[in-house]
């Protein structure tokens, strides 16, 4: 027998923009690579965002003083 693929629900998907919850973006550059960080707001608290060229490569929560960084959209 075939082993049964689930699929996750679509319909608790929540679907955003970056640019509506971009906070700050930062580029390190070495002199063989380089990295895009992004800073984004999301449910209250900031996360940053790996960035190889174009992917994402990984996500992290976002400290400050030694605590979780809370954050809050500004209307646009």
């Amino acid at each position: 027998a075939q082993p049964r693929i689930s699929f996750p629900d679509t319909s608790l998907e929540r679907r955003v923009s970056i640019g509506e919850i971009l906070l700050e973006t930062v580029r390190i550059e070495g002199a063989m690579q380089a990295w895009t960080l992004r800073k984004i707001c999301l449910d209250g608290q900031a996360y940053w965002i790996g960035f190889s060229e174009t992917n994402p490569t990984g996500i992290s929560p976002a400290y400050k003083d030694g605590k979780p960084e809370a954050c809050r959209m500004q209307s646009r």
